[in-house]
């Protein structure tokens, strides 16, 4: 038969299960209209507007008395994300029976005092932030009681006023507006070939693939004969003794399980590392994090091989607290060997700087949690075991060379017998330089083991759970500046959380050091960086590398430093910016400094002065949102740091046909290299774009290769490619200057028929790269790409919802080879947070993005005067962190002594529209 049920406190039974039977299925939901005297609301907050999952929604209805429209006759209030099931507040809603809607705050009051009783979210909640979930309940309800307000006062005869505000702001979440913007670049020289691509915004080569979907990635390819797929078994605890590993039931489960694999099956190394040999490809004597591979199903499919990896039962022993955060860590004295920290001080004792020349001084702690990387494909590879001992490997890795020397080291073999190759990865963002590393190994012992080819791809929840993040950091300082507002001196204790292992760590380490300074003079500096030891997985590489930590501490000193010493934040900035020949906390003197001019044109495009008025006429008008307006400049150095690291090969064929297939060293990863680097060859060659090709990156054509990455795989890979080309078009020359009219086709094939070779190997060395990593002294960069972003945000004070409004960036990247590919780059770097991946709500609604006009960088190591975009924008998205900050501090400003709370149980209790609660855990 039929039955209808009411979805009220009793039909949510469990997670994910409702009161209908197993033997029912739904038919129809009826919502029935509201009447006369009622209203509902539904709200909700999550990390991204579209399609996302809440933090917490909630479902309001009141109904007034007939005769009295301020008087409630009855209510229900629904939370989602308060509990595992939805639950309906029936505490908090029969404190609105009775009460007049007018009454504004003390209805607030009443119904916080409800829900703290009634979701008890303690701290260490499933999910996390606990007091930011409580305060939205609250703030919902606030939301909730100014929309009936403005219904009531639409209403005839009503007055429709809430309790003390009724401005109107706090009945509304955050518009979405369309977002529209500009890209402004400068033309090519009047005087260049069209056929001369560099310069253009040429298509991104692989464009049309990938947005097709017809790009193939590692997965995409079709399986090989015999081929297997492995999944690893998966630690399920961070810190324990590993007793022993029983396959038994995953064996029993199909015959399609052809084994597991652990330690004992590695026929090389199982460790490896890059300053430590910390990493295992798979656990030994212990498991040091939640997500640490364990052993490997091989199976013959996909499915099947994950179904059993959750059948092999692993024994434990001595399990025990697992230490986490930085805080964990400094509490423990968990740290890894100094040798891998960096220290660095330069002019003279920081301590004497700020007592006797200081006129403020201030002191703090900044917090910068981890980030996902949010490449597309996930880790990925396929090893195929080929006649005569040797290896093929398709990693979706940003460091081919890497991934062949440790799969050699893994199997024992020599590096000759193991060839690493790949077209084109799904997005790496550094979480591919190392971590990609383990993935291949465990495909290639399973390939060594049962000689077919093995392929593991990893799914995305167990991508998150074992491949580390970007590190978070806690760095305390205390700084000062003189009574002119010169700072005279910073001090800094920077941690960051490594992980269970060094990974590149040490490097990071390093940069967040070299980075703090940004664009200013800090007069005496006393910057010390630490790792800390913890069981989580291993934090890596990532966009930036330790920059965006320093960028938002930095940018935070500098902030405090302006309202402590009466400055305005635009002009400590100014006043404190280096200039030419000005000396960096390395010791090396800054050249052809751009700052000044990408400020400037940044603050022109922003219309800054006039914008800032009118966010502060805006802020004083409204109770429940805020605006912020800040302009963050950036300095950032394109070097490895290292001397070794600047190099790169590169090797070209010319076909009889007169086709060119270029090979390099760098890997593209969505970032445009081979764009770019068919530009550069077509200039050389002087031949049309579309007769050179690039098939793929592999280590038996080019060997040795760098990482890409650190912004420089252009500058490294584009000198290497040109050489080849050159010693090509050097060859070709007696043959052009013989028959000047004849042709690209009819000289090479010339040249074959005198035996000349139409193949040649281009090489690059960058010299004068340089680094003490005791003193932390030297010139670790090639040069410097400048910049500035403007950004306004509005924030909701209600929910910390952030909405912004408007950015502007001026960036100085030389002379572009590819404007089209470089602003994508900027735009593309703006955006992304925490692993979401970005829509269109966290577009600003209005983006400009300028390139610096007339700008030539000088250093010959720039190829053609462009200058490295990878990782530099990235940093300017401060200035959207700055503007919230700016705006919460206006709303503080507003409410200074008004704000309490209930006994500091998250749900607030406000004597003003605004509590700053709310807002410190939801922005």
């Amino acid at each position: 038969g039929i039955r209808q049920v009411a979805i009220d406190a009793n039909f949510f039974v469990g997670y994910r299960r409702t009161s209908a039977r197993p033997d029912e299925a739904l038919l129809s939901i009826r919502l029935p209209f509201c009447g006369r005297r009622e209203f509902q609301f539904g709200f909700k907050q999550a990390r991204r507007r579209e399609d996302d999952i809440a933090i917490v929604n909630a479902g309001m209805l009141v109904r007034f008395s007939d005769g009295d429209f301020d008087l409630v006759e009855s209510a229900t209030v629904c939370f989602g994300g308060v509990a595992p099931v939805t639950r309906v507040a029936t505490g908090a809603a029969e404190a609105l029976i009775g009460r007049r809607w007018s009454e504004g705050r003390r209805l607030v009051e009443a119904v916080a005092a409800r829900l703290d009783a009634e979701f008890p979210l303690e701290a260490n909640t499933p999910g996390g932030q606990a007091q930011y979930r409580k305060s939205l309940c609250t703030s919902f309800f606030i939301r909730f009681l100014h929309r009936v307000g403005a219904e009531l006062a639409a209403a005839e005869g009503s007055h429709g006023k809430v309790g003390e505000v009724d401005d109107g702001s706090g009945a509304e979440r955050l518009p979405l507006r369309p977002s529209w913007g500009s890209l402004l670049f400068e033309r090519t020289p009047p005087g260049q070939l069209e056929k001369d691509p560099v310069g253009r915004p040429v298509p991104h080569a692989s464009g049309t693939g990938q947005a097709s979907g017809s790009a193939q990635f590692v997965d995409d390819l079709p399986p090989s004969l015999g081929e297997v797929f492995v999944y690893p078994v998966f630690s399920r605890h961070a810190a324990a003794r590993l007793v022993s590993i029983d396959a038994s039931a995953a064996l029993a489960l199909d015959p399609g399980v052809l084994g597991v694999l652990d330690r004992r099956d590695v026929p090389g190394n199982n460790e490896y590392g890059i300053d430590l040999s910390d990493d295992r490809i798979f656990a030994d004597a212990e498991v040091r994090f939640h997500g640490e591979t364990v052993a490997a199903v091989v199976a013959t499919d996909r499915e099947l091989a994950r179904r059993a990896s959750h059948l092999v039962r692993v024994e434990y022993a001595d399990i025990r607290k697992p230490i986490v955060t930085i805080s964990d860590a400094i509490r423990e004295g968990s740290y890894f060997p100094e040798k891998l920290c960096r220290w660095l001080r330069r002019g003279g004792d920081v301590d004497s700087a700020l007592a006797e020349r200081a006129a403020h001084v201030v002191e703090g702690e900044v917090c910068i949690g981890g980030q996902e990387h949010f490449y597309m494909e996930p880790q990925s590879c396929l090893v195929v075991p080929r006649d005569g001992g040797e290896f093929e490997v398709l990693s979706s890795t940003q460091n081919l060379s890497s991934t062949q020397s440790i799969v050699a080291g893994a199997l024992g073999l020599p590096r000759n017998r193991v060839v690493a190759r790949i077209k084109r990865i799904g997005g790496g963002f550094g979480g591919k330089e190392y971590r990609s590393i383990g993935t291949a190994a465990v495909a290639a012992v399973a390939a060594y083991r049962f000689g077919r080819p093995a392929r593991c791809v990893l799914d995305r929840a167990d991508d998150m759970m074992t491949t580390g993040t970007r590190h978070p950091a806690m760095i305390r300082y205390k700084a000062g500046v003189n009574k002119e507002g010169l700072v005279v001196g910073l001090k800094a204790d920077c941690y960051l959380n490594a992980g269970y292992s060094a990974d590149i760590s040490c490097s990071v380490c390093e940069y967040i050091i070299l980075r703090m300074a940004n664009c200013y003079n800090l007069g005496a500096v006393d910057i010390r960086c630490r790792l800390c030891r913890t069981n989580t997985p291993s934090n890596t590489a990532f966009r930036g590398f330790g920059a965006p930590q320093a960028m938002i501490g930095i940018e935070t000193i500098m902030s405090r430093l302006a309202s402590a010493s009466g400055l305005t934040d635009r002009a400590i900035r100014e006043l404190n910016f280096f200039r030419n020949g000005d000396v960096s906390i390395y010791g090396h003197a800054y050249e052809d400094v751009t700052l000044q001019r990408c400020w400037e044109e940044c603050l022109a495009l922003a219309d800054y002065e006039a914008r800032k008025v009118e966010v502060d006429r805006f802020n004083s008008s409204q109770s429940y949102r805020k605006r912020g307006l800040h302009i963050t400049p950036l300095c950032y150095g394109i070097g490895f740091g290292r001397s070794f690291l600047q190099q790169a090969g590169a090797f070209v064929n010319v076909y009889l046909d007169g086709s060119v297939l270029i090979t390099h060293g760098g890997v593209e990863m969505g970032q445009g290299l081979h764009t770019k680097l068919l530009q550069v060859a077509a200039r050389v060659l002087d031949l049309p774009i579309e007769r050179l090709y690039i098939s793929e990156t592999a280590t038996d054509k080019v060997p040795n290769t760098v990482s890409s990455a650190a912004s420089m795989t252009t500058d490294l890979n584009a000198p290497a490619v040109m050489s080849a080309c050159q010693q090509i078009r050097d060859r070709l020359l007696p043959y052009m200057h013989s028959e000047p009219k004849a042709g690209w086709d009819s000289w090479v094939n010339a040249a074959y028929m005198d035996g000349v070779s139409l193949s040649a190997a281009g090489f690059y060395h960058g010299a004068g790269i340089h680094m003490d990593a005791a003193t932390m002294q030297g010139r670790p960069y090639n040069y410097y790409t400048f910049g500035a972003a403007c950004s306004e945000v509005e924030i909701d004070l209600l929910t910390g919802d952030h909405v912004t409004r408007r950015s502007d960036i001026v960036m100085d990247l030389g002379a572009s080879l590819n404007p089209a590919v470089d602003i994508g780059q900027i735009e593309g770097a703006f955006g992304p947070g925490a692993y979401k991946i970005p829509g269109f709500g966290d577009i600003p609604e209005e983006f400009n993005v300028q390139l610096l006009r007339g700008s030539l960088c000088k250093f010959p190591r720039a190829v053609y005067s462009s200058k490295g975009v990878g990782e530099p924008p990235i940093c300017l998205a401060a200035s959207v962190f700055m503007a919230i900050r700016d705006a919460v501090a206006a709303a503080r400003r507003q409410h200074q002594g008004e704000d309490s709370d209930s006994g500091g149980s998250g749900f607030r209790t406000p004597s003003a529209p605004f509590c700053p609660r709310t807002l410190c855990h939801g922005s």
